[in-house]
């Protein structure tokens, strides 16, 4: 629904619930109202590696039905589930062509993962199923152009978001990655299809342009800096202040290259 063609109150809202009609009146619609499948088949389509799902045993296209006897309904109730089942032993009920299974997971499992709250899996719908329920949206060549800026935007958002979080240490310093976990995320934006690889690729190239404009020596940005202090002071900087700053950024890029390796050590190779 678009809240440039549509009312932001609807006043009679009709939804179907396990096959009953439920009729909904003066419906407040905001950009914060998110629709998520329900009901549907919710399937495994990837498993990192060393995580608490591939030593468990799960699969690809395992179907996860319920949680300690719990129905999952769509996969953000899935994810509740098991955040509030963190550090307790619990059981997995599975389906696995077309047999069910359960799976028990050990509250020992979760030691040195208390934060993350992730057993390690991808999540996604059966789309041979929810093919029945797309509805195919035509946009003219301008307004393509529209959503991909606007979406561009977002990402561009998101990354300097991230940036800052790193800088003001609400974002931890283990969610760095390197080329191990760009191969990772690569392969699993391939499995779900072409469209998510493309848009993963753009997502890399955004973040490699935006971090190449950091004011940091050795990056573009860094010259940008030293070219504007050259404008405001009326002169270059010395060759010795040059080396400097460039020796101070070698480091940083450094440190950050170590931080990143490391992590993708732990989490790939150790599975720490």
């Amino acid at each position: 629904i678009s809240l440039k063609t549509h009312p932001q109150v609807f006043k009679d809202v009709y939804l179907k619930r396990e096959g009953k009609l439920i009729h909904i009146k003066n419906l407040f619609w905001t950009n914060e109202i998110k629709v998520f499948p329900y009901g549907l088949p919710i399937l495994i389509q990837s498993i990192e590696a060393n995580s608490i799902a591939e030593k468990i045993g799960l699969r690809i296209h395992d179907e996860i039905v319920m949680v300690d006897q719990i129905p999952v309904k769509n996969i953000p109730d899935l994810i509740a589930i098991i955040q509030n089942h963190w550090l307790k032993s619990f059981d997995l009920t599975i389906k696995r062509e077309n047999i069910i299974q359960y799976i028990h997971i050990d509250k020992e499992l979760f030691e040195g993962k208390v934060d993350k709250k992730r057993i390690g899996v991808v999540l996604g719908y059966d789309e041979n199923v929810i093919k029945a329920y797309l509805v195919e949206v035509k946009r003219t060549f301008g307004d393509s152009i529209k959503k991909s800026f606007a979406q561009t935007f977002t990402f561009f958002n998101l990354t300097l978001t991230t940036l800052k979080n790193l800088f003001i240490q609400k974002a931890d310093l283990k969610d760095l990655g390197g080329p191990l976990a760009i191969a990772h995320m690569a392969s699993s934006s391939f499995l779900e299809g072409i469209f998510p690889f493309i848009q993963f690729i753009g997502l890399i190239s955004l973040n490699i342009g935006v971090l190449n404009l950091l004011p940091i020596p050795l990056l573009d940005g860094g010259y940008l800096a030293f070219y504007l202090l050259e404008f405001i002071k009326g002169k270059p900087l010395s060759n010795e202040k040059m080396m400097i700053s460039q020796r101070v950024g070698m480091l940083i890029l450094g440190l950050l290259t170590v931080i990143a390796l490391y992590n993708d050590a732990c989490r790939y190779l150790l599975g720490s």
